[in-house]
């Protein structure tokens, strides 16, 4: 998906009907930090790997709704797509009425925003002509790109501690058009849609939201045993997860984690697997993971906790994301 984000399926198809043994690295000319930065971060886990998901900023209902109205009433008529972005983590989203953006292609955006480094090191303006497979996979769109300088809102640190490392706690707005001459409406759109937002103090609340960074457990579920969880809304194709610090705050302790989740998630969903809920203990942890319908849930805690009370844990911090649902999860955007 990511190579067809690049050339496009039709191109694909004509370089191997035309020449079978053809190296792609020529045409993939220039994208060799992206792929090179993806096997590496695939190589470390990825949550967002993992459930397929996309991590969405928490914020009340009222603020990502006034996002969202900001967002709207800037809109261009070049415009498909538009997104805003802090931290690697979405928080607003707006598409035609007709065209959902599908969460492969969200991913796809992602990926080559924030895992290459080389885009947002760049900060500024960018103009990256890509292919989004789900959307059309025979054609290009075109999306400008761009990351909002400034400091964060006063009393909060310029980065939380468990953010990520790719997007180094930087707010991005990506416009995206079908018109490869758009880059200047565009252009205006982003100019309008930033001093829209900082007039109305809503640039203040995302930076803020991205400084405070992931929930910690004790603030979720007082009194549990749970030392991280990740718990993924299916419908919404989103997730939320806690924050890394402090028990996870080496990259060793972080890689070993999401092996564990890795070695969960593969088990209760394993071909011809009817397993629901699955409890393991080893000399390191207990681990719960539990799949329904509606969400996933994945969670450690330390080796000698019982099952009871890792699934007393697990059940607070469910009804707590249950509650929190319109904060943590963008349920529809804003739609024209």
């Amino acid at each position: 998906m990511q190579i067809l984000s690049t050339l496009t399926l039709p191109t694909l198809r004509n370089i191997f009907l035309n020449r079978p043994s053809t190296d792609l690295r020529k045409p993939l000319q220039g994208t060799e930090s992206l792929l090179s930065s993806l096997a590496d971060h695939f190589t470390k886990g990825s949550a967002s790997a993992l459930l397929g998901g996309l991590e969405c900023l928490r914020l009340r209902k009222s603020q990502r709704h006034a996002i969202n109205n900001a967002f709207l009433k800037q809109r261009t008529d070049k415009l498909l797509y538009g997104l805003i972005v802090a931290d690697g983590k979405l928080v607003s989203v707006i598409r035609p009425r007709r065209h959902s953006l599908h969460p492969s292609d969200l991913k796809l955006i992602f990926n080559m925003l924030f895992e290459s480094g080389g885009i947002s090191a760049g900060g500024g303006e960018n103009w990256v002509p890509l292919c989004l497979p789900a959307f059309n996979n025979n054609g290009y769109l075109y999306m400008y790109v761009s990351f909002i300088d400034g400091p964060p809102s006063s009393g909060a640190s310029s980065q939380p501690a468990d953010a990520s490392p790719a997007s180094g706690g930087q707010t991005a707005i990506i416009l995206v058009s079908p018109d490869k001459e758009s880059f200047f409406e565009l252009k205006q759109m982003r100019d309008a849609v930033v001093a829209s937002l900082e007039k109305n103090g809503l640039l203040a609340i995302i930076r803020a939201a991205a400084s405070a960074g992931r929930p910690a457990i004790p603030a979720i579920a007082a009194g549990s045993q749970v030392s991280h969880f990740l718990y993924k809304s299916r419908a919404n194709v989103q997730f939320s997860m806690s924050a890394l610090d402090p028990v996870f705050a080496s990259p060793i302790a972080r890689r070993r984690l999401m092996t564990l989740y890795h070695q969960l998630h593969a088990s209760v969903h394993a071909k011809h697997s009817a397993m629901r809920v699955l409890h393991c203990v080893s000399d390191e942890a207990t681990s719960l993971a539990w799949v329904t319908p509606i969400f996933e849930f994945y969670c450690v805690a330390g080796p000698n906790v019982s099952r009871a009370t890792i699934t007393q844990g697990a059940n607070k911090i469910i009804q707590w994301a249950k509650r929190e649902e319109e904060r943590i999860f963008i349920i529809g955007g804003g739609v024209f």
